[in-house]
Order: structure tokens, then sequence, then C-alpha cells
């Protein structure tokens, strides 16, 4: 263990054990005043000397929090307490090691730090080391240029192009280029909730359980189905904001909600409510009431029969029947429409 002011050493190192209060705070069973994070390890090196000791991620930003019985790398360096003077180490550990070899929540060495022979388990559905349930995930495909960030559970996020050919060997793409050119950029945030074996995985609209694809020229309209066919806005000219999921809530706690759409705004669905889930009064169609109030105003104007037979005219209204009339033809608007059915 050479580590020095200047020079660090790196130990391949088992997960022992962590808190899972996730709390900050002083633990007393060593003796020993230091601070703990929520993110402290506790480990063991893989080697004949070994060290144990407890260890805190290595970046502040992104951390990657290990299961017990996975390996990582740990190094000794400078803490919070060193000065020019005072040189003060403290334990940090980079992320776990792939020694699963797959997109795996569970670890294949578990125990070989402690010197008993653990028999690693194949079946997605049994438990890990640390009782949590294992769960195999599938890997994303990945394309040259890509930064893939994949969690243990499903959750994905890629940065990625767009890819005219894909490696022969390769899974193609589900974005086509559209109307842009090679490596124009896309972003794809994922959550599946299927689990799967070593194949690799493109991220498809209708087969993930929720999506977010913000695209810069791409087509993906081969990749999702709607409840009812787009004829007007089925074009995919231009960069593009897809979300897709079970259900979705979009809360403002606050201000408005605003939609600003230059062109159209199309809502596909089988029943609109607005104000409440409650609502009740429904919406008139304009057409309809159109001809209702038609047949009303030509019913009054034709007049009626009145006593001893004599035929008369609404004349002293004359005037409001027409102008009512002048109206009627700027009931509907030419701008917003509701479905006949």
């Amino acid at each position: 263990m050479a580590t020095t002011e200047d020079s660090i050493q790196y130990y391949i190192a088992e997960v022992r054990s962590y808190d899972e209060d996730y709390t900050f705070k002083y633990p007393d069973e060593t003796g020993k005043k230091r601070l703990k994070t929520p993110y402290d390890i506790k480990f063991k090196t893989y080697s004949t000397s070994p060290i144990s000791d407890f260890a805190s991620p290595a970046n502040n930003n992104i951390k990657q929090i290990p299961l017990i019985g996975e390996f990582v790398i740990v190094f000794q360096s400078i803490s919070k307490l060193s000065s020019d003077r005072n040189y003060k180490n403290k334990w940090y550990y980079h992320p776990t090691l792939p020694i699963q070899d797959s997109g795996t929540n569970n670890s294949k060495l578990p125990g070989i730090t402690r010197g008993i022979q653990v028999v690693p388990t194949t079946n997605a559905q049994s438990t890990s080391t640390d009782g949590k349930a294992e769960k195999t995930i599938k890997l994303l495909q990945p394309y040259d240029g890509d930064l893939l960030i994949e969690g243990r559970f499903g959750n994905r996020i890629r940065l990625g192009r767009t890819i005219a050919s894909p490696p022969d060997n390769a899974k193609p793409t589900i974005w086509k280029t559209g109307q842009g050119k090679e490596n124009d950029p896309i972003i794809i945030l994922s959550v599946d909730k299927e689990t799967g074996g070593n194949d690799l995985y493109v991220e498809e609209i209708k087969s993930m359980a929720s999506s977010l694809h913000l695209t810069s020229t791409q087509d993906l309209s081969n990749s999702y189905e709607l409840s009812k066919q787009l004829t007007k806005s089925n074009s995919s000219n231009g960069s593009e904001f897809i979300g897709s999921a079970d259900k979705m809530i979009l809360q403002s706690k606050v201000g408005p909600v605003v939609i600003d759409a230059k062109k159209r705004l199309s809502i596909n669905t089988n029943e609109m409510l607005i104000g409440s889930e409650n609502a009740s009064s429904p919406i008139p169609k304009g057409d309809i009431l159109e001809q209702i109030l038609t047949q009303i105003i030509t019913a009054i104007n034709a007049g009626v029969i009145g006593p001893a037979g004599i035929y008369s005219t609404p004349t002293p209204g004359q005037g409001s029947l027409a102008a009512a009339q002048s109206l009627l033809r700027q009931l509907n608007s030419k701008k917003f429409y509701i479905d006949k059915e």
C-alpha cells in the first residue's frame, strides 16, 4: 500500500457491506471519528494480505452504488482534512467491475474474499448475496460513437446519432434517417420492464414500458402505434419530442399549462373530460346545433295560423330573426373541430 502524497496504488476489492439507512453519520464501532457518507461501502481487498475499510465514491456527481459481493477498484487519496503540512488520506472506489459480462442485477463471484465457496445462481428470479432479487437485464445495442448509461434495473439513456447503414452484425436502429443525414444527434431515455439474457436490445417505443425520444431529424413513425391514425399530422419533418407510457401526467403547480402549436393541435381520444373527472355536461356539436337553430328560425319565419284561420307572420320580430340567421352562419369555428362520433 504505497500511497503517498504523489502516488496512488489501486486494489481490487469485494463489497462486504453498507448501511441501508443512507445517511451522513460518524461511525464509532472502530473508534475512529470519520464522516460517513450515504454512499460509503465496506470493502475487503482481493489479495493475500487483504485490507478492510470503508470507501466513498470517487465521483461526487455520478454515483454507482454496488451490491454486496460485487467488485470495485479502491484507492487512497487526500481527504478534506488534508492541508499543506498534514496529509490525511481516505479510501475511494470506482464503479463496479463488469465481471458478470451482461446487464445483470447480481454478482458472479460473491464471497470470494471471505474464503468460502459460493455457487453463483443463473436463475433470474433468485436472490443475490445481499438478499435482493436478481434481475437479468437486456443490454443496449451499441453503435460506434454512442454514449450509453445503463442502470441495473432496465433504465437507460442513449446519446446517439443517425446511422444510415449499421454494421452487418449489429441490430438495425429503429430511428431512420428521415430528412436528415448521417451523424444527426438523438437522445433516448427509456425504461424496460422485460428481462432478457445476453441478447442486445434496441429501443422501440411500442415495446418499452416508458420512453422519451428527443430527435433532430430522425423518423420514428414506424416505432409507435397510435389509437387513431394521423391523416393530417403524420409527416416527420424536423425535430420531434416523443413521449410514451401507460399513463401520462402533466402538472403545473402554480402557473398555467401552455401548449403552443403553430399549425395544429390533434388530440386522439375516445373521451375527454374538462374541469374534473365528474364532468357530465356534454359539449354541443356545432354542425348539429346549426341545423337545429336553422330549423327553428325557418319555422318562425313561416308564420302561424291564428284564430279563425287567419295567417300571420312575426312582423314585429322580423329584424331580430334576420340578425339571428346572419349570426348563425358564424356559429361554427373554422379552426376548432371535434369528432362527430
